[in-house]
């Protein structure tokens, strides 16, 4: 499988552990790059097409927080929880971010939120981790489409 520059295939060390599919550094240069290989691994985990483009932008979007507010510089893991969820983590080094999950849609004029919003109603699940060392945000698509 050609992964390209910069991504990797990370390798099981046993079957009870998720199993880390790709690991790639990006920057604002490989965004497209990015929604396609999630939507390629998707398609090639188990998930519709749909809903592999559902990850897709929901990881774009997290990306471009990444290069707007996280350093411009970032990591994308994809990773098959037993088979149950394909999880992609996106990692940046930059000054955290607030707690507050957005509950509705942003105004019309709003200037920020519609990138957070657009992730919680396209992934099943979405967590945060961020403190002074940066932020990691979690997303996850069950593989059976519940």
């Amino acid at each position: 499988m050609l992964l390209g520059k910069g991504c990797r295939r990370v390798n099981r060390t046993s079957d009870e552990e998720p199993l880390t599919l790709v690991r790639h550094s990006f920057t604002a240069r490989h965004l497209r790059r990015l929604r396609q290989l999630v939507a390629w691994v998707a398609r090639r985990v188990g998930l519709d097409r749909d809903r592999g483009y559902d990850l897709a932008l929901a990881v774009s979007e997290a990306a471009g927080n990444v290069i707007k507010h996280g350093g411009r510089t970032g990591q994308l893991e994809l990773i098959q929880d037993d088979g149950r969820a394909l999880i992609a983590q996106i990692s940046d080094y930059g000054p955290g971010m607030t707690s507050t999950t957005p509950v509705d849609c942003p105004a019309p004029d709003s200037d920020s939120g519609r990138g957070l919003y657009l992730i919680h109603q396209l992934c099943d699940r979405v967590q945060y981790r961020t403190g002074p060392d940066g932020t990691t945000v979690r997303l996850e698509m069950d593989l059976d489409d519940r």
